[in-house]
């Protein structure tokens, strides 16, 4: 998708649809161009790819004005190198979606090279998940690999995660300064799931290991309840600032 400089490119789907997102491809995006586009996601995601989803550097922005569902969901991986990234916080799903790539039975396929995984190398991403219970700002099956770019996410809703994967969390400066802010607002989540073991809103949770080596994480978490970093396996910081409350059992 190639955005003309100084563009401004506007797409809505309707409403009580069966798409599967606003702006849907069977292969995978790569969003390119010093253009803006802006998308409303009435029926379900606002823009998802079977494949990698891609935010190239040149991009100027890219802004999810709505989702009823994630706002950038991809079936492979997600990366960005650049660029602005803006989801408002009419989001009812997760800001940032990456699932693992299954085949044709629905088994993940363990050779596919950053299967479920989330990779930025620069830009700024400003996401607030405040409209629906158990978001994520950013959420991989996978791992997470930050080498640069802004970050200020809100997790505003009862059990909202500013960042979750099920894999490992690395934190460096490779590409970019690495700048990131955690907003841990919510409380308790609620939903009828959970009501046996309702967790709590967190700033970071990750299940793998997390490795902090350059850059400064802050996370800030004033909900009842709430919690800064949770991290289930290693926890390491070799480099960098890390301005958190932390759980590593």
């Amino acid at each position: 998708v190639d955005m003309a400089d100084g563009s401004v490119n506007n797409f809505a789907d309707a409403a009580n649809g069966t798409q599967k997102a606003c702006i849907y491809t069977k292969g995978h995006f790569e969003f390119e161009g010093g253009g803006t586009l802006n998308v409303t996601g009435n029926a379900n995601h606002a823009i998802a790819s079977k494949e990698y989803l891609q935010i190239k550097k040149s991009v100027k922005a890219i802004n999810i004005l709505k989702a009823a569902n994630d706002a950038l969901h991809a079936g492979q991986y997600f990366q960005m190198n650049g660029g602005e990234l803006n989801i408002t916080k009419t989001t009812v799903g997760d800001g940032i979606q990456a699932e693992y790539e299954l085949d044709d039975n629905d088994l993940i396929i363990q050779d596919e090279e950053n299967t479920g995984g989330v990779i930025i190398k620069g830009g700024t991403l400003n996401i607030t998940m405040e409209n629906s219970e158990d978001a994520k700002a950013i959420k991989a099956e996978g791992d997470i690999d930050i080498s640069g770019g802004t970050f200020v996410l809100n997790a505003v809703s009862n059990g909202t995660r500013g960042t979750q994967a099920d894999g490992d969390l690395v934190i460096s400066e490779d590409n970019n300064p690495t700048n990131i802010t955690i907003y841990a607002k919510g409380a308790k989540c609620t939903l009828a799931e959970d009501e046996l073991d309702p967790h709590r809103c967190m700033g970071i949770k990750i299940d793998g290991n997390m490795t902090v080596n350059a850059g400064t994480v802050n996370v800030y978490n004033t909900g009842s309840k709430s919690k800064g970093i949770k991290v289930v396996g290693v926890y390491q910081v070799k480099g960098g600032v890390v301005n958190a409350s932390v759980d590593n059992d």
